[in-house]
């Protein structure tokens, strides 16, 4: 233990002074470090008194349930009358604050017990405090940042002290020292922003290597080398990070390091100044605000028959297609510029919901054996057109191809100074296919595939089929159909075992076709996502965003599967990329909310979660509220959120299993009300989901029966897997022996061997 004296005192703050110098300045209850009350005199007598003192003030301001003081108390052999002895412990701790100065009390509250004190009396709320306003501070004024972060890290002290290892407060030290950990990075962004790169190269040395995981510090120390002139080193940094993630998780790199990567070998100029390197969960490929950004509204049809309409609908998407190809060019996906489909919203308002600069708008007519597309650019915050054309073709497969290509030209110059040589637009290629039926056919599915129904996905079926009976090499029919067969799979329309091999061999026909296709590799992640192995996924993700980097859907995938993993700064990334590229995607947004959540930031997380569910009636972004919340220890709104989801039928979330019925207990049981948690898990059918059930029993503290539910899961599904991994830590943490076997079960579950 730290040779500390004390001095001062008062009713919440002192200052507290190690003897090598170093001063921290503490509030009267101190967790980062000894856990006692710091004033002049006051002495806690005995390890539990300081054990029921640290469960308290970890949750100062709420209830703490008496069955979880007493689990925490005494994990394995409680005594006769553990209440009264509880109750002891309580009174003793009432007098020292009370001796100490500090105002409030520990109160007696329905089922258990709450310190009413002011949190920053609580040494860790300040540093909390400290670390997140230093963060927030950082955008705008790096010097203040370093201040604040620096008052914050001179608080540390091993958290909790002696008793960081004791099985109800491991989640809370572990918490405490990854906000640490972000604080040290956030306090090193600002050194690098105020050109301090020398100083701080080889405190990043020591840093990578008792954290070698931490992709962000690998980041800083390759900008600190790069600004120190060197270069070589910097690009050395890297190749360590990536072995060392290939060695331990059996990833690349995030591709915000990869990023990184590839503007120290060009010698990128914006990494001199300004740039103190990724930030935490960077966003990956983050476009400059001068960057286009692009939308290209669904095309109007003039005239009728449906013809000219599924011809409208294959140009769009096409189009759409090969500019998101286009380098320096970021493109919102197809399935969010759909919803604009006959819409009356000014292009202004548009550009605003997507955050994009430019606006392509576009008609098409038939005239007999002739077609004629026009095109218009406007810049969408002045609401002005910079360009407009029109383009007469003979309705053939030929000069559909040859449009494209140069219809996307046309757009890129007129939003690009120069294209890269390196800039793939299709020159020389040959058609995609020749029949002009076919690519009817393939438009057609494409719209039935959006609907995502049971019906709609095997009409899609049919139609990729029809297309390809007409052309048995049409790649982007043979993707549609792997696509759409795995779709029947995950939305529960179809029989596995007839559908998914049927859609392995779709997927890889498209890749013996077209080895460089983004939309079959990623075809083929997915479809590994579906056999629950991981690493192959993220393999065939990561190709495909090589191929194609701005693929919405590819960035979608390797979120959801980068959580599946463990890896929640990846998810991150992946998820605000993919909200970028579809940002009225559901889906995308809920899983930028699993990402926020995963990393600490459950605030976040509710905010996006509640926006996923205003895009579209989805009931997994009720279910993503309620985690959120529950993380933020928001017990009463976790009810209001899942009464409903609970009480519905069918199951409205059937692939969480009781994950809803599972985290209502859980609010039930850290609102006192332990009897109604016992009633609902009455109800549940261990056979049916026994992670959920067990995990209900680990919050009743009966770790032995949750071991024997757990114990009955054959496979470890999306939900659970994610839940071990992010989620609940600090209940999981209460019995650590079980928690490790669980992560180790789903890692195994989800093939990635050993973290």
């Amino acid at each position: 233990m730290q040779n500390r004296r004390r001095d001062g005192r008062g009713a919440g703050g002192v200052i507290v002074r190690a003897m090598d110098g170093e001063s921290q300045i503490g509030p009267g209850i101190r967790l980062l470090g000894s856990v006692d009350i710091v004033a002049g005199g006051v002495e806690i007598g005995g390890p539990k008194q300081q054990l029921v003192l640290a469960l308290l003030a970890v949750h100062v301001g709420q209830v703490v349930p008496t069955d979880a003081l007493v689990a925490g108390l005494w994990p394995s052999e409680p005594p006769a009358s553990p209440e009264r002895s509880l109750q002891v412990y309580v009174s003793k701790l009432r007098s020292l604050l009370d001796d100490a100065g500090i105002d409030g009390a520990i109160e007696h509250r329905g089922h258990g017990y709450v310190l009413e004190v002011e949190p920053e009396v609580v040494d860790a709320r300040r540093f909390e405090r400290l670390i997140r306003e230093g963060i927030a501070t950082l955008e705008h004024d790096a010097e203040q940042a370093g201040r604040l972060l620096r008052d914050a890290l001179g608080m540390w002290g091993r958290p909790l002290g002696g008793l960081s290892d004791q099985p109800s407060l491991r989640a809370e030290s572990a918490r405490l020292e990854d906000l640490r950990l972000r604080g040290l990075e956030a306090r090193i962004a600002a050194d690098l922003e105020l050109g301090r790169h020398d100083d701080v190269a080889d405190e990043l040395r020591r840093h990578t290597r008792e954290h070698p995981l931490r992709e962000r510090l690998w980041g800083q120390l390759m900008v600190a080398l790069y600004r120190a002139g060197r270069q070589g080193e910097a690009l050395e940094a890297y190749e360590a990070a990536r072995r060392t993630l290939a060695e331990e998780l059996g990833a690349d790199p995030s591709p915000s390091l990869q990023r990184l990567h590839g503007r120290i070998l060009e010698h990128d100029p914006g990494l001199t100044v300004g740039e103190p390197g990724p930030e935490p969960g960077a966003v990956v490929e983050q476009r400059s605000v001068d960057a286009p950004s692009v939308a290209v509204l669904p095309f109007e049809v003039i005239g009728a028959g449906e013809d000219v309409r599924f011809l409208a609908l294959g140009l769009h998407n096409d189009l759409v297609t090969e500019l998101s190809k286009v380098r320096d060019l970021t493109v919102i996906s197809r399935t969010s510029v759909m919803g604009y489909q006959g819409t009356d919203k000014r292009v202004p308002e548009i550009a605003r919901e997507l955050d994009v600069g430019t606006i392509v708008e576009g008609a098409v007519q038939t005239a007999g054996s002739r077609f004629r597309l026009t095109v218009q650019l406007i810049d969408a915050p002045r609401d002005d057109h910079r360009w407009a054309q029109n383009y007469d073709r003979e309705l053939t497969t030929e000069d559909l191809f040859a449009l494209q290509t140069e219809l996307t030209r046309d757009i890129a110059r007129s939003l690009l100074t120069e294209l890269s040589p390196a800039t793939p637009l299709g020159d020389g290629d040959p058609a995609p296919t020749e029949s002009l039926e076919a690519y009817r056919l393939v438009a057609e599915a494409r719209q039935e595939f959006e609907l995502k129904t049971g019906a709609s996905f095997r009409r899609a079926v049919e139609l990729y089929e029809e297309a390809l009976e007409l052309d048995h090499e049409y790649v982007q029919a043979w993707v549609g159909l792997a696509d759409a067969l795995a779709s029947m799979d995950a939305y529960g329309h179809g029989d596995r075992h007839e559908v998914l091999p049927r859609a392995e061999r779709a997927a890889h026909r498209a890749l013996a076709l077209d080895a460089g296709s983004a939309a079959a590799r990623t075809s083929l992640g997915v479809l590994h996502v579906v056999h629950q192995d991981g690493p192959a996924a993220i393999q065939e993700l990561d190709h495909a965003l090589r191929i194609q980097p701005d693929q919405a859907d590819a960035h979608n995938w390797h979120s959801w599967v980068s959580l599946l993993l463990g890896r929640a700064e990846a998810g991150y990334d992946h998820a605000v990329r993919a909200v970028q590229l579809d940002p009225r995607s559901a889906e995308a947004v809920a899983h930028l909310a699993l990402a926020h959540a995963a990393s600490g930031r459950p605030a976040e997380g509710l905010r996006e979660a509640r926006r996923a569910g205003e895009l579209s009636p989805y009931a997994t972004a009720d279910l993503y509220q309620a985690l959120c919340l529950s993380e933020l220890g928001r017990h009463e709104e976790v009810r209001g959120v899942l009464e409903p989801l609970c009480e519905a039928s069918p199951p409205a979330v059937p692939w969480s299993g009781y994950g809803a019925e599972s985290m209502l207990a859980l609010a039930l049981i850290r609102s006192g009300e332990v009897g109604a948690a016992r009633s609902l898990l009455s109800e549940l059918d261990p056979v049916v989901d026994p992670f959920g059930v067990g995990l209900a029993l680990v919050g009743l503290g009966e770790e032995d029966e949750a071991a024997r539910s757990f114990a009955r899961v054959d496979r470890f599904t999306a939900w659970p897997t994610l839940v071990v991994h992010h989620y609940f830590g600090e209940l999981l943490a209460s019995a650590p022996d079980l928690h490790a076997r669980l992560v180790e079960e789903a890692r195994r579950s989800w093939r990635a061997g050993q973290p």
